[in-house]
């Protein structure tokens, strides 16, 4: 007999790790969007600094050929000579005084680093020499009578051309010092970054090994019992006929047992499909915006680095790590979407009625119209006949196994998909024929397990949840029906399966 009290312990056991294991996951997706926040903030700020600095260089140089122009420019000319200094003193003057202090509308925080400030401190009087031989140049081509500055413009040309050598050097040395702070804290954020990154796959390592193991275990074991559960009532219906009333009411027991556990498993399988789509999904979210962050980061670091064990970490060791993340959260999407639809469909009751299978194939073969004349595939559909089936499950059939027969088509030739049936005794059997890749003798046995896929259906790029020929044997079964298959490699399968007509010989449309 089923221990449920006990089955239902472990369970609760297993919810609660769970959810832990989502607690976790949900702090460090949290910290690592607000670190993807900050280091895009400071990737902005350092990389507007770096252009403010280089730009100060192109300035130093425009001021100095400004001042030269002004000495043999004339009217028109002068003129516009006289605005292009004013506005060059004004644009080099405050991105001087920005990166020193800060200023919001240009875009720089001015919190240097006391090696910045030194580097500042030095060419400080070769800025103030140039700034006060510009402002003179522009007074006297303004011709103002009240400026203290010596009337000879070519002695403050001398002072400008004079200080730029200077001034540039040291321009130099501050845009190569604020790389260098840049690619630092880059550096530090990357390694949290890694850090992070490290526990959500230490997260997801350990919540494979004690909840999603484990739970596989449990439901192994539960499917087991239940295995042994059904057989015992085999047992007990093949006994001597004397013994019919005294075995009835444990047979009501083990049925009572029976239903209760596949709630178990439905209710276990839901809470587990269900719970899993939103942290998936936040992963998935996750790595995407990590990899992008990962090439802009990579960008800006690689020019940088000197170090090869860095480099080639940057280059190929995370790239790899997101990668493998990203495949097993796909693997986890896929098994998770295949546990919901058992848990919604698996053991929904059947509601036995009429169903013109003719209409059912003509309308899943139309869904499939597209695909197949994409890949050069012809549908043959004989005559079909009308039967008493649950529609919902008829249909599921036909449109996996033809979807199927369109996916595992052979692109090295034609393909072709024929559908027919034919009555036997109390039954109808129907044939799905295509000729596509086929399936290799030692991939068979793993045609109907559950969440398994051959080893050429791997190389489809159209992945499946791996549970649809499971699912569509289960509601054959359920029908009291059976399905079976032939296939060669290179030559194509055959799928076929039986439907009972317990009422009437099925009427053929």
């Amino acid at each position: 007999m089923i221990a449920a009290p006990q089955s239902q312990q472990v369970t609760r056991r297993l919810t609660q790790r769970y959810m832990v294991a989502l607690a976790l996951i949900l702090v460090l997706s949290v910290a690592g969007q607000v670190l993807i926040q900050l280091s895009l903030t400071t990737q902005a700020s350092d990389s507007r600094v770096v252009n403010v600095s280089g730009r100060q260089r192109m300035l130093s140089q425009r001021l100095s050929k400004t001042a030269l122009a002004l000495q043999v420019e004339t009217g028109d000319a002068l003129t516009a000579r006289i605005g292009e200094l004013e506005f060059v003193l004004d644009l080099w003057s405050r991105s001087h005084n920005a990166l020193q202090h800060g200023d919001e509308t240009i875009g720089t925080p001015g919190d240097n680093s006391e090696a910045v400030g030194a580097l500042f401190a030095e060419i400080e009087p070769n800025y103030q020499a140039m700034l006060a031989a510009g402002r003179c140049l522009l007074a006297l081509a303004r011709e103002e009578t009240e400026s203290d500055c010596a009337p000879d413009p070519s002695a403050h040309v001398a002072a400008i051309l004079a200080n730029e050598p200077q001034f540039l050097t040291g321009m130099d040395a501050i845009v190569f010092q604020y790389d260098a702070e840049a690619a630092a804290r880059v550096g530090q954020l990357r390694i949290i970054e890694l850090i992070l990154l490290a526990n959500t796959i230490f997260v997801l390592i350990v919540e494979a090994l004690f909840v999603f193991r484990p739970v596989t275990r449990q439901i192994r074991d539960v499917l087991a019992r239940l295995v042994q559960a059904q057989q015992d009532l085999e047992t007990a219906n093949e006994g001597l006929e004397h013994r019919v009333q005294e075995r009835t009411a444990a047979l009501a027991q083990s049925n009572s047992e029976l239903t209760a556990a596949n709630e178990e498993i439905q209710a276990f399988a839901s809470l587990v499909s269900h719970d899993l789509r939103s942290p998936i999904a936040a992963l998935k979210g996750y790595t995407t915006e990590l990899r992008r962050d990962l090439k802009a980061l990579s960008s800006a670091v690689l020019p940088v680095i000197q170090d090869e064990p860095t480099r080639e970490l940057v280059e190929e060791y995370m790239p790899e790590s997101l990668q493998a993340l990203e495949q097993s959260t796909q693997t986890m999407e896929r098994l998770t979407k295949g546990i919901l639809r058992m848990s919604r469909e698996g053991y929904r009751e059947l509601s036995l009625t009429s169903v013109d299978t003719q209409s059912v194939v003509d309308g899943v073969v139309a869904d499939f119209a597209a695909d197949a004349k994409a890949k050069g595939i012809r549908f043959e559909v004989a005559p079909l006949p009308t039967i008493q089936a649950d529609v919902q499950a008829v249909e599921h059939a036909f449109r996996n196994l033809i979807s199927n027969a369109v996916k595992y088509s052979d692109p090295k030739r034609p393909g072709k998909i024929s559908i027919h049936a034919a009555q036997g005794e109390g039954s109808t059997r129907f044939v799905i024929e295509d000729n596509g890749i086929g399936i290799p003798e030692y991939d068979r046995s793993q045609v109907f397990s559950l969440f398994g896929r051959g080893s050429l259906a791997k190389t489809i790029t159209e992945v499946g949840e791996g549970a649809g020929l499971h699912f569509v044997r289960t509601l054959i079964q359920r029908h009291g029906g059976t399905i079976d298959f032939v296939s060669d490699v290179g030559v194509g399968t055959t799928f076929s399966f039986t439907i009972p007509h317990p009422m009437e010989t099925p009427v053929y449309a």
